[in-house]
């Protein structure tokens, strides 16, 4: 799976003179700072902040960090960082007894707090770090938990956590469109920007059974979809699939959204006749069966 990134730096040399000078604390004239590797758009952020903050002579002195020598291990290459979904602060002991038996309780795994609901998570080997990413969405207490890669650049407030990989059935597929090819068109119109779906299919690309199986990675700020249309070019008609999730952590019924319930909804949904929200676990969650009972053969 894929993570956001940003990256931060010092600031640029001769900034913290002209900030001085800008906000005029201070008639010393202050010496440039020396320049930072890798500093670009994030000193102007900072060269902002500095100007509104006014700062003293002394506050704009950088402390100046030889970190061009790799000889510091922060934390060790298999590593990543996770989120709890939840609207509530849950301490790092309670999301550790969740998820270190849920990944096998590996050896060597280490997890560590990296602020409200965020934590860091060191693995002994690159095989068990692989196989947490690729397994199912992981919860805690059925709240969803967002991973992505760990960077020692990043800090964990300008990390953003809004990616969930799922395993997503479209239902009622004709035969014609079960195969991967059409699989992954179809998929690729309710997955995240530049996500790659993958189907499970048989070796020769063809799906088996009532729905297909994809995986994709959704954005959790929007409404889950409930369904995808599709247009045959061949027939000419517009066909409505509707799409069934499995193992579903926490959503609202109401709006559709991860990370909340209907009870938490701030946007109460209207129910219809048969007294259900738009967003039912019966229309979205599917049933809890064996996943290969149905198996297409092989994930492609």
């Amino acid at each position: 799976m894929t993570g956001s990134s940003a990256a931060s730096g010092g600031g640029k040399a001769g900034v913290a003179a002209s900030i001085v000078e800008a906000g005029k604390p201070s008639r010393t004239e202050i010496p440039a700072s020396p320049p930072m590797a890798g500093a670009t758009g994030s000193e102007d952020h900072v060269s902002d902040m500095m100007g509104r903050l006014r700062l003293t002579h002394a506050e704009t002195e950088a402390v100046v960090l030889d970190d061009g020598i790799d000889d510091i291990s922060v934390h060790s290459k298999w590593a990543l960082v996770g989120k709890v979904l939840s609207p509530s602060t849950l301490h790092i002991s309670t999301i550790s007894a969740a998820l270190r038996p849920a990944w096998g309780n590996p050896r060597g795994l280490l997890l560590n707090p990296a602020g409200d609901n965020t934590f860091v998570e060191e693995f002994g080997t690159k095989a068990d770090m692989d196989r947490v990413l690729d397994g199912p969405p992981w919860v805690v207490g059925k709240r969803a938990v967002l991973l992505q890669g760990f960077d020692t650049d990043l800090k964990p407030q300008d990390m953003i956590f809004n990616k969930l990989w799922l395993w997503v059935r479209i239902i009622n597929l004709p035969f014609g469109y079960m195969h991967q090819k059409w699989g992954k068109t179809i998929a690729r119109s309710f997955c995240s920007d530049g996500c790659v779906p993958v189907v499970d299919c048989a070796a020769d690309g063809r799906c088996w059974g009532s729905y297909m199986r994809v995986r994709v990675e959704v954005d959790v700020d929007k409404p889950l979809r409930r369904g995808v249309t599709v247009f045959s070019q061949r027939r000419k008609m517009t066909d409505w699939f509707n799409l069934q999730y499995e193992d579903l952590p926490h959503f609202c019924f109401s709006c559709g959204i991860l990370g909340h319930t209907s009870t938490e909804c701030k946007y109460p949904g209207e129910r219809d006749a048969e007294g259900k929200l738009p967003y039912s676990a019966d229309r979205l969650c599917a049933p809890d069966e064996k996943k290969k009972e149905e198996s297409r053969g092989k994930v492609v």
